[in-house]
């Protein structure tokens, strides 16, 4: 008889079911998925009928505490186990990780930002009274401590968990994917004269930045002018063509108007990523790619960011820079060739770092190293 498996996140989106690969548990287990996002976002759309209908599995959001103390009735100990992609954020989410610490539980590494900023630099007595670290500091107070309450609800976590969970460890799920894709050992012969551009969703597709109602400094049209411009001197110095790998959660059809009708990359991803030049990103955690085929990369950052002292974009973006030895490079500059293509001399020690550290854990696919462990569990 299938047992339960309930996975708790604190947001889900459609992309998440590709992602992390959850058709593969659906074989083995009945799935329920429990959504968190309502509880700090009511104005979350809610995907209950795709997962529901589509996937064909149990989804529920959880918007108060009497929400969750139904659902948990479901479920009992000798059959269930949950898996956690969240860390308490409230007191309801707190008390909810709590309730799942008295069945079998284990916790994933949060597929989010991986750079650690450390904004030692930044937060000096010098700078303390400047109207712009002033905003920082606010700002950084609001989101993670008055909002979230990440810091205080984990030390909590430390005290009251009456079952601590288990960390498990698995590959960056981009390197899940390039592990999938080996076993399938399908490759272009022919190299092919292209770059790719690794887009963010903004500031075309607000994404998570209209559901978090975070301000972005991006304008549409300074950022749609510079971005072609910069391809178009791309294309034209380097003799290259620049094709453009969506985000997960982007809505491209094959060509779109944005990027001036340039190839959008919708299948065969690793097989282009294997055989391209060169990777442009705006501080994506999909440079994990750039490790895994040891391609050369840069960052790309805007005018208006730069215009607008966006202190916070500005300071991940350097600290991204830092982790990986990427070069920063302004789109609203022109592109002189011979300077241009000094900026892709590939760090490999921090490559290598960076690998090891946040990109790869096991030769295996993140699927099988869970199932096995569950097995084990149950």
């Amino acid at each position: 008889m299938k047992k339960n498996l309930v996975i708790v996140n604190h947001l889900f989106l459609p992309a998440h079911i590709y992602s992390y690969k959850f058709f593969f548990f659906k074989k083995k287990f009945f799935i329920y998925f429990v959504d968190l996002a309502f509880i700090n976002y009511p104005h979350y759309k809610n995907y209950s009928n795709y997962f529901n209908k589509k996937f064909g599995s149990k989804y529920y959001c959880i918007q108060k505490l009497s929400d969750w103390n139904s659902l948990k009735k479901k479920f009992n100990s000798r059959n269930t186990i949950f898996w956690r992609i969240f860390s308490p954020f409230n007191f309801v989410s707190f008390k909810i990780s709590l309730d799942i610490s008295k069945f079998k539980s284990f916790k994933t590494y949060d597929d989010g930002y991986v750079i650690d900023i450390k904004k030692k630099n930044l937060i000096t007595l010098k700078n303390f009274f400047k109207p712009v670290y002033i905003k920082l500091i606010i700002n950084f107070f609001r989101v993670f401590v008055w909002n979230k309450k990440i810091f205080l609800f984990k030390i909590l976590e430390k005290f009251f968990l009456k079952k601590k969970y288990f960390f498990f460890r698995v590959n960056h799920w981009d390197y899940n994917n390039y592990i999938i894709w080996k076993k399938k050992k399908i490759f272009l012969k022919k190299k092919k004269n292209y770059c790719i551009f690794i887009e963010n969703t903004s500031p075309f597709f607000e994404g998570d930045y209209a559901l978090l109602k975070y301000k972005r400094y991006d304008a549409k049209k300074n950022y749609y002018y510079s971005i072609n411009n910069f391809f178009d001197q791309i294309e034209k110095k380097l003799n290259i063509k620049v094709l453009i790998l969506p985000h997960p959660k982007s809505r491209h059809s094959r060509k779109l108007k944005y990027y001036k009708n340039r190839n959008i990359i919708k299948y065969n991803k690793m097989e282009v990523l294997n055989n391209c030049k060169f990777i442009m990103h705006r501080g994506s955690t999909a440079f994990a790619y750039s490790c895994i085929f040891n391609k050369p990369s840069i960052i790309l950052i805007t005018q208006d960011i730069l215009d607008k002292n966006d202190i916070e974009q500005i300071s991940y973006l350097k600290a991204f820079s830092r982790e990986t030895g990427e070069k920063i490079i302004n789109i609203s500059h022109k592109i002189e060739k011979k300077t241009f293509l000094q900026n892709f001399k590939i760090n490999k020690r921090k490559y290598r770092e960076y690998k090891k550290k946040l990109v790869f854990f096991k030769n295996k696919t993140n699927d099988s190293l869970i199932l096995d462990y569950i097995n084990k569990q149950l």
